[in-house]
């Protein structure tokens, strides 16, 4: 709780952050709650995480990176400002996006409400860099931009892509809704490939 904080320009703590933890390590029932950076922070690693609760998170709620490619599921994410659900890259350097071993996740049963009834906020899912997934059994709520796939790395991993990695970014069941008139499900998809 009121975890986190800034150290200099581009170096924030976490409320809970890991580091090329192995599968041996289980994370399991946990709630960040108004962190001043991220929620929850996977740098790397194979570790499984479930029954996680991100509430008010100043930055993205989870955030996962290099490599990270455990499991998780039962995920509730409550934005209270903030920037997104989810924020995951595999690298940040564009020489090195499609580098092994990839982020490449498993995530089932996700809960995101981004906004309060009639007012969509910030974005759902943000995968660049080279990032790829499969999001199965979500809600989504009052989100202004649910899926975001940035770059041609991360866009290469959407079925009907052509290319080697097609089909390793994936969205399955999602049931987005909002109460706004005349809202649309919006996303932003740099290489054009449908989702």
């Amino acid at each position: 709780e009121w975890g986190g904080r800034s150290v200099a320009a581009n170096n924030e703590l976490n409320n809970l952050t890991t580091g090329a933890c192995g599968a041996g390590t289980i994370i399991d029932h946990v709630q960040t709650f108004r962190g001043t950076d991220d929620g929850f922070e996977f740098f790397g690693g194979r570790h499984d995480v479930s029954n996680l609760y991100a509430v008010g998170n100043d930055d993205d709620n989870i955030d996962y990176s290099f490599g990270y490619d455990g499991a998780m599921q039962y995920l509730i994410i409550h934005m209270v400002g903030g920037d997104k659900g989810f924020e995951v890259d595999n690298t940040e350097d564009a020489a090195t996006y499609t580098a092994t071993p990839r982020t490449e996740s498993e995530i089932w049963n996700v809960t995101i409400v981004c906004g309060q009834s009639g007012t969509p906020l910030e974005k759902a899912y943000n995968y660049r860099r080279g990032a790829l997934s499969s999001i199965n059994n979500a809600l989504v709520i009052e989100c202004a931009d649910v899926f975001d796939v940035d770059d041609s790395a991360s866009c290469n991993g959407l079925p009907g892509s052509g290319a080697a990695a097609a089909g390793r970014l994936t969205f399955g069941t999602h049931l987005v809704l909002s109460q706004t008139t005349g809202t649309t499900l919006t996303t932003s998809n740099a290489c054009g490939t449908a989702l």
